[in-house]
């Protein structure tokens, strides 16, 4: 039975996710929430007290998600700087790609809802402290802080640009990838690193 109900639990949290990604905290309603995970408006409470609980839970999930790309993207330790930092770019690039509703979700979190700015810094500083101290990246938390609004900035103008019509999200994300490669090379060959 209690695996049954860890199922039906993390099937809430799937549900809630979907739903705060699309309509953001003030959107949502828990009963929508409810009816897509298949449970009770009751249950979803008995986990979840209030909206701002299960929207926390769901938070800390998508922070860790993100803190999780900063840190594989940071994980290789072979190869040269260049190598290695062309790696994080492009593995970051790709995480947010794979989840393209996360930039938007950040950015409208934190400027809409400025109180969840503190679970957002604590949950990116935990994952990537050990990162930031690596001996081959004195200036790490720069090139991280780099990185992370270059990629980001990407996937926040990618629907801009093809609803201007210049060229699909596709064709947009696909240049841009390597551009910020490119970018965050030239500013480690012009910078003392």
């Amino acid at each position: 039975m209690g695996k049954h109900k860890d199922s039906k639990r993390e099937d809430v949290l799937v549900a809630a996710e979907e739903v705060f990604l699309k309509k953001g905290l003030e959107g949502a309603r828990t009963a929508e929430i409810a009816q897509k995970a298949g449970v009770t408006h009751a249950v979803l409470h008995y986990w979840f007290n209030t909206k701002e609980e299960l929207f926390n839970a769901v938070l800390q999930r998508k922070m860790e998600d993100f803190r999780e790309s900063v840190v594989v993207a940071f994980s290789k330790t072979e190869g040269t700087i260049e190598e290695r930092i062309e790696n994080a770019v492009g593995v970051h690039f790709d995480f947010i790609r794979s989840h393209p509703e996360l930039p938007r979700f950040i950015v409208n979190e934190v400027c809409c809802n400025p109180d969840n700015i503190e679970p957002v810094r604590e949950a990116m500083k935990a994952g990537i402290s050990d990162k930031l101290s690596d001996p081959d990246f004195p200036n790490a938390a720069t090139i991280v802080s780099d990185i992370i609004s270059l990629n980001l900035s990407a996937f926040l103008m990618a629907p801009v640009i093809a609803k201007l019509g210049f060229c699909t999200e596709d064709e947009f994300l696909d240049r841009r990838r390597q551009e910020n490669i490119d970018t965050i090379l030239l500013k480690l060959k012009h910078s003392s690193l």
